[in-house]
């Protein structure tokens, strides 16, 4: 099981990683293989994970990144059937934009820079909805900053589209500062990043599987990210913030 895990992370990346590096040298035909067959991959071990998991949880260290004092931080993966439903999603969803657009771009002398930012969008969106620790977290969140930033001003010799791309990278700023506030306090409180183990000791008048938690519910009401303007970035719901779609 956590063999499948980490190939659902890790053939995105790659895919991601080989198309930045030789992208430009491959046939144009090779570099649409390449993206398509990682995130179908990818696709494939998120099914494979959803048959295998059925009720149960899994927890997977990718490696230690961080340890300062009693701050410890590492890219662990916490897999439970709330995990399932929204990486077999992730990636379903994925797979479909892909395989559109490979015809979609087909005109388009700069589709391998496209894939190539597609890949890493899909592995970030997969760090959210992975990753245990806050920190691990939130490399996803700005992963997925950074990639829309990046897509959306693509094609940045339109006037339009450039801009539109400065007005999110400036707006997820905001989100991004929000976040790290949030997570901050989250660790002088609780004294730890973990989700799975946040979940272990959570209040117990907390109900019995807590949807999104901590996210959701927070036994210090103002120590819950959701208390912050940290949705303000590209998804936000706040209308004010949301202007920067062309």
């Amino acid at each position: 099981m956590k063999t499948i895990l980490f190939f659902l992370l890790f053939f995105p990346f790659v895919g991601g990683f080989i198309l930045a590096v030789i992208g430009r040298y491959l046939p144009r035909r090779v570099a649409e293989w390449i993206a398509c067959a990682s995130v179908l991959g990818s696709l494939l071990m998120a099914s494979l994970a959803f048959g295998a998991a059925g009720e149960k949880r899994y927890l997977l260290t990718l490696f230690d990144w961080i340890r300062v004092g009693d701050l410890s931080a590492s890219m662990t993966v916490y897999y439970d059937h709330l995990a399932a439903i929204m990486a077999l999603m992730v990636t379903f969803v994925s797979s479909l934009i892909h395989l559109y657009s490979v015809s979609f771009m087909r005109d388009d002398r700069d589709y391998v820079r496209y894939f190539c930012y597609m890949n890493l969008f899909v592995f970030s969106m997969l760090v959210i909805t992975l990753a245990d620790n806050l920190v691990f977290l939130y490399l996803g969140w700005e992963g997925v900053g950074f990639c829309s930033y990046i897509l959306i001003g693509f094609w940045y010799s339109d006037v339009a589209n450039a801009t539109a791309g400065r007005k999110a990278f400036v707006l997820t700023r905001i989100g991004d500062v929000a976040f790290g506030i949030a997570i901050a306090l989250f660790f002088l409180i609780l004294d730890q990043l973990s989700i799975s183990r946040s979940i272990a000791r959570r209040h117990p008048s907390a109900p019995e599987q807590p949807p999104f938690w901590p996210f959701f519910y927070s036994g210090v009401p103002w120590a819950n990210p959701r208390s912050y303007p940290s949705s303000s970035g590209c998804r936000t719901p706040w209308p004010v913030l949301h202007p920067y779609p062309p």
